[in-house]
């Protein structure tokens, strides 16, 4: 598209040469390429060759787009024809290796030209994140050990005072963050040592000053909040108030009239007292009224706040000083570790960019050096002037040579976290203004006159000279240019009412199943919505592109939502968006885990792992997998308690208090299945299915695999078509399958237990970008959006707080204050804020608003053609004098803005009235035959389908509440709750040494699995053996009941399997009849048998099976408690390994015998 020059255009492409020109250049102003035309311009006319030309911009891909754009420019100038056809040739083919490039590459290129002069070698690298960590920590033990070593009073004091749950990671933390801060500068000394400075009486009085400034700007914002009411109480007829406004402003100008900010200590302002003024409740009035008491009222508040933090001035003066010694501690742990750090990446010869960077600025202050480089550059030329850092600045100055071409915009400087400064933009800004070398593109070819309007009306009232050091309406508002036609465009803040959050009874089970299932729950939810509507209500619109020069309709692809915040609520935005229908495609990557269909999943896992969970069993339960309604959760929930309760009936029919425990879900579940009541039948019945279902799943997944068994259910259950059947199903079950592919490690399936562990600790293996097949909108921060554009752009989180975490840290860090320590009280172990910490929070507050500031112009800037910016209704302030008092991009747009008020409600409505797809098609009366038959059908082998698949011998030991197989075993040591002394079948007491009897049981049975029976019956080095691999833990050596362990070992037994192979903790599954293992039933139909041997020993296809039991039971118990268990034992063996059992033994570890088990 052909861009019409602009008188400021045309005089920075074709004017200055010869000398150093600043472009400042607003959002959407051509500014890329004014600097790419003036660079055809010179190359072309033959006054620029391309070798001699240095271009530096931010990104690779804007360097290449560069290099793009002159190659095509250079080969239309030869198709012209009218030219030097050979020097264009040669300048073509120079372009491929022009230093037009990023800073990184070109200091690069520089360091390893003269790397001899930096005693370094050629051939270095850019270090690894995985050398450059180890490093770091390496450097950090070096220095933080020589001072342990030390043992210096200071150092022990200044980790005592910083470190946090008794590690020195926090200062460890700050030295490697102090580090990189200082990098950033041209001496990374002096960010450290400016706050030395403070300490001194001229650093103190400097602090006062500042304190007092900042302070008085508190008063000021006061003054114009309770100003900017008077309009608005004229209106309303209440005179009265707007005359109390002029007498309380007169007030806090007289209080505020001090010269030195200690004064302020001790005072106290009370505002004059309101007029009494009678209006009718609930009329405009009455409203203005209360209005105007809310505005004195944040007046009041902030006038308290600022004095109450003013200290006595020799009391702040000994405070601060106190924080000395701490301070010195920690800039020499800084330059220490600097050093250190330096010289083991020189030992590795790999260096991070923040070094290769301070290597070329060494080098250009070489004086023969920066001579050589900067005969070599006629020309450079700067993009994106407004993200430089110090060190940078200090580069680009030495190398200018009265041959400097700068772009950049101050308003959209948005790189503060990485040590980008706007104030090196505003002072090159003003000092070449003077000499006129500044050009100022206001005209904006980007956007429609309906978004510049807006942009302007936002920024002509938040971006000042006072409170930005930006004049916006005076130096930099925004021109239409002309690219739409007039009046074309909008911009409108959407504020969304979000209903008041009912809190709902705990005690209510089915309010976590509401709370999984409930679709709007969350701020980000509702700004979901509202996307949605305006989406919605877009794509109906029309636009014009300035491309074919005509108007068309709006596509997903033109849209754009741009996210404050974090990833975090990019990602569910992204979420909710995706939930609500609407195909999205964000760089940022989403956990599917955080998706519904996911999150079922997650509980189905959960719940196969382990059933006696509330919260997965009822997500379950109420899903397509188990088919229950709300009123089937409420019913089991009220039937389930009134049995349990009536089972803690005494025999007179009175509660027993001693047995009444809370009860959960889980536990109304079971007593509901095993109820025997007829009520109950159909209930229990449905029950029962499902608990069958989900062991079921189990068994499958232990054995086929998670994948197979999850596709199984989603199968069996029809979520495939239920997916299907909502909005964007494909992506849903495409979310499936990425979650499943995890399922998956090593080339072996995960275990159930395996992969939950996986998902709790693992979420970044579960991420994946968004992406849509076809047109999608696009999803991003607003960081991200900078130097992009769209159509519509939808910027939401206006409500959001900034964030002010940092002035809660032990230590701040400020650029003009350098390092702020917390003072410390080590008798009391309290810390509090010094007036030099006062001064850097009013600093760090207002520096982080002009950011907040520069990032919401960004944002805006992006839209062409609408402008939609959503905030959930919250408090605003009214735009005062101190940036400090403005905390969320909300409080930047001020009254009269286009502004529409929806309401939370509706979109919820709007929501759950939507049109549902459904599967439908004619009726066809043979297939309906059909079904009609088979459900009558009666399947004659019932019985034994309601077999279970499989079980296990410990399982059908103890039994089975859900099948009343039970074979109740009697209590043993190890489920003994507290036994000192207990009465053996002889009558004998027997005194256990006062240990726990299950602890003794757990350990023995331990040891004797590790056992080496064959090569060590010394069983104290055997067990110091035990105790030196981290087989038995300390406490556990300490138990250990050595004469009766040694008892036990001496039994003949283990003497007599000594030439046997032996395996320990023998797992075994084996298919065997389920008349074997279930009394009630003939059935010979197969069940899964699984189980583990304690010890198996087999010699010359014969086998011994030794089973350990510390039991409280005689020779005769044992034998009639266990000889199942033994003969199921004896079957899997001999069926799975084809081996003859000869005998099966018991080993009494309480009474060290051996007992033959006949079975």
């Amino acid at each position: 598209m052909k861009i019409e020059l602009k008188k400021e255009q045309y005089d920075a492409i074709y004017n200055h040469d010869g000398e150093n020109l600043l472009v400042s250049a607003s959002a959407g102003s051509g500014k890329t390429f004014v600097m790419i035309t003036r660079m055809i311009r010179l190359i072309t006319s033959g006054k620029l060759d391309v070798e001699n030309m240095l271009a530096v911009t931010f990104t690779e891909k804007a360097a290449a787009e560069m290099k793009e754009r002159l190659s095509a420019a250079i080969l239309k100038k030869l198709e012209q024809g009218d030219c030097d056809a050979v020097k264009l040739k040669d300048e073509l083919l120079s372009l491929q290796v022009a230093d037009i490039c990023t800073i990184d590459a070109f200091c690069s290129r520089l360091v390893k030209r003269y790397f001899f002069a930096l005693g370094i070698n050629r051939d270095f690298s850019i270090i690894e994140d995985s050398l450059k960590e180890r490093l770091t920590e390496e450097a950090l033990k070096n220095v933080l050990d020589k001072y342990y070593v030390s043992k210096d009073e200071k150092f022990l004091r200044f980790i005592d005072r910083f470190s946090e749950k008794r590690t020195d990671k926090p200062i460890r933390d700050l030295i490697v963050r102090l580090h990189y801060a200082a990098e950033n500068e041209p001496d990374p000394k002096t960010y450290l040592s400016r706050t030395a400075f403070y300490y001194t009486d001229e650093g103190f009085r400097r602090l006062s000053d500042d304190l007092l400034a900042y302070i008085k700007a508190d008063f000021d914002c006061s003054v114009a909040e309770l100003l900017s009411s008077k309009e608005k109480l004229y209106e309303a007829g209440l005179c009265d108030y707007a005359d109390y406004v002029d007498d309380a402003v007169n007030d806090i100008k007289d209080f505020s009239d001090e010269d030195d900010y200690f004064d302020f200590y001790g005072k106290e302002f009370a505002f004059p007292k309101i007029p009494t003024v009678r209006t009718e409740e609930g009329s405009d009035k009455d409203a203005v009224k209360e209005y105007f008491k809310k505005v004195k009222d944040g007046a009041a508040k902030r006038i308290k706040k600022s004095l109450s933090a003013v200290p006595e001035r020799e009391r702040a003066k000994k405070e601060l000083s106190e924080t000395k010694d701490d301070y010195e501690i920690l800039s020499n742990l800084v330059s220490e570790f600097s050093e250190e750090f330096l010289k083991l990446k020189k030992e590795e010869n790999a260096f991070d960019f923040c070094d290769i960077e301070r290597f070329a600025y060494e080098l250009l202050k070489t004086p023969e050096i920066l001579s050589a480089v900067k005969s070599k550059y006629t020309n450079i030329f700067v993009d994106e002037y407004q993200d430089v850092n110090a060190l940078q600045e200090e580069m680009f100055t030495l190398l200018s040579n009265d041959n400097a071409f700068t772009v950049g915009d101050v308003k959209q400087s948005i790189y503060g976290f990485r040590g980008c400064d706007p104030e090196f933009f505003s002072l090159k800004r003003e000092k070449m203004f003077k000499l006129g070398q500044v050009i100022d593109l206001n005209h904006n070819f980007r956007s429609a006159e309906g978004v510049l309007s807006g942009v302007n009306t936002i920024f002509d009232a938040s971006m000042r000279e006072d409170n930005c050091g930006i004049d916006y309406k005076n130096t930099s508002r925004l021109v239409f240019g002309g690219t739409y036609p007039g009046g074309d465009g909008s911009a409108v803040l959407h504020i969304v009412n979000v209903p008041a959050k009912v809190k709902k009874p705990a005690s209510e089970v089915y309010d976590i199943v509401a709370d999984y299932y409930e679709d709007v729950k969350t701020d980000d939810d509702y700004t979901a919505l509202e996307i949605k509507r305006i989406v919605e209500s877009e794509l109906k619109n029309k636009i014009f592109d300035p491309e074919i020069k005509d108007y068309r309709d709006v596509r997903l692809s033109d849209i754009a939502v741009l996210c404050r915040k974090k990833v975090g609520s990019t990602v569910a935005i992204t979420k909710s968006l995706a939930e609500n229908g609407i195909k999205v495609v964000s760089e940022i990557e989403t956990s599917v885990c955080d998706f519904k269909e996911v999150k079922l999943l997650i509980s189905l896992l959960n719940l196969a792992d382990c059933f006696y969970q509330d919260a997965p069993l009822s997500v379950c339960m109420i899903s397509g997998i188990g088919g229950f309604t709300v009123s089937d959760i409420s019913e089991i929930r009220s039937r389930g308690a009134a049995i349990i309760r009536e089972c803690e009936k005494t025999e007179n029919g009175e509660t027993n208090t001693d047995k009444i425990k809370p009860i959960t879900f889980s536990d109304c579940f079971v007593a509901v299945m095993n109820s025997g009541k007829e009520d109950d039948k159909e209930l229990s019945g449905r029950l029962k299915e499902f608990y069958d279902y989900i062991d079921n799943f189990r068994f499958i997944a232990d054995f086929k695999g998670i994948r197979f068994a999850v596709n199984e259910v989603i199968r069996e259950k029809g979520l495939n078509l239920a997916a299907l059947t909502g909005g964007l199903g494909g992506e849903k079950l495409n979310k499936v399958e990425r979650f499943l592919r995890e399922s998956v490690a090593g080339g072996r399936e995960l275990t159930i237990k395996e992969f939950l562990y996986k998902i709790k600790n693992s979420p970044d293996s579960f991420t994946s970008a968004e992406t849509a097949g076809g047109a999608a909108i696009t999803v991003m921060t607003s960081h991200k959006s900078k130097g992009l554009e769209f159509p519509v752009v939808i910027v939401v989180h206006a409500e959001s707080k900034f964030n002010s975490a940092d002035l809660r840290n032990t230590v701040l860090t400020e650029k003009k204050y350098g390092v702020g320590l917390k003072r410390y009280d080590d008798e009391t172990r309290t810390c509090y804020d010094t007036v030099l910490r006062t001064a850097m929070k009013y600093a760090i507050k207002k520096r982080t608003a002009q950011e907040e500031a520069r990032l919401f112009y960004v944002a805006t800037t992006r839209a062409k053609n609408s402008l939609h910016i959503i905030a959930i209704e919250k408090e605003r302030h009214t735009l005062g004098a101190a940036v400090t008092d403005v905390r969320r991009p909300l409080d930047f747009i001020p009254d009269g803005f286009e502004t529409e008020i929806v309401d939370g409600e509706t979109l919820i409505s709007a929501k759950k009235n939507e049109t549902k797809n459904v599967l439908i098609g004619k009726k066809d009366e043979a297939v309906c035959s059909l079904i009609e038959r088979n459900l009558k059908f009666a399947y004659p082998h019932l019985s034994e389908v309601m077999l279970p698949f499989k079980t296990s011998v410990t399982a059908n030991l103890k039994g089975d509440d859900t099948d009343n197989r039970s074979v109740v075993e009697d209590e043993t040591l190890t489920e003994a709750a507290d036994i000192d002394a207990v009465i053996d079948k002889k009558g004998e007491s027997l005194r256990l040494n006062g240990l726990s009897t299950p602890e003794e049981g757990i350990i023995a049975h331990k040891i004797l699995e590790h056992y080496d029976f064959k090569n060590n019956k010394d069983l104290t080095a055997e067990i110091g053996r035990q105790k030196a691999e981290g087989v038995l833990t300390e406490d556990e050596f300490e138990k250990i009941n050595t004469e009766r362990l040694k008892k036990t070992l001496s039994l003949p037994i283990f003497d007599e399997l000594k030439d046997y192979e032996l395996y320990r903790e023998q797992y075994f599954v084996t298919s065997v009849p389920a008349k074997d293992v279930f009394g009630d039933t003939c059935s010979t139909e197969p069940v899964l048998l699984q189980g583990v041997i304690d010890l198996l020993a087999i010699k010359d296809g014969k086998a011994v099976i030794v089973d350990y039991k510390y039991s409280l039971k005689g020779e005769e118990n044992l034998i009639k408690t266990y000889k199942k268990q033994l003969s199921l034992y004896k079957e899997a063996v001999e069926r799975s390994l084809k081996v003859k059992v000869e005998r099966t033994v018991i080993i009494s570890l309480l009474y060290s015998k051996a007992i033959d088990c006949p079975t």
